[in-house]
């Protein structure tokens, strides 16, 4: 979390990037910072976890929405106090369905490994 908070609150405005003229490239970058932090998150706390244990815990859901809130709050921070930062409603979408994803994902990797057991 804290690698995603610096490079969130890091202005790229320096930076020569006229070479990658990929569009919507920030929402997949916020797409990827978000599934893997949600990813290393959920694996973190299924690992100490039994399948059947999870049914039921709602753990999971606030884990998510804390996540989900935490890139909300680095848009406000971008918005409102970081010059040459935008905090922008596609980014929080994009962070969103990172967490998603990536807490889907590990859920699906874990389901598959207590099934191998």
């Amino acid at each position: 979390m804290f690698l995603i908070t610096v490079l969130s609150l890091f202005s790229f405005r320096e930076m020569d990037n006229s070479n990658l003229n990929l569009p919507n490239l920030d929402k997949a970058v916020h797409f990827c910072f978000y599934f893997v932090a949600s990813f290393l998150c959920f694996l973190s706390y299924l690992s100490r976890k039994t399948y059947n244990s999870l049914k039921g815990d709602r753990n999971i859901l606030y884990i998510s929405i804390c996540l989900v809130f935490y890139g909300i709050l680095i848009e406000i921070i971008q918005y409102k106090f970081i010059p040459h930062r935008s905090g922008e409603m596609f980014d929080v979408l994009a962070n969103s369905l990172g967490v998603i994803f990536g807490t889907a994902f590990a859920i699906l990797i874990f389901y598959r490994k207590s099934q191998l057991k």
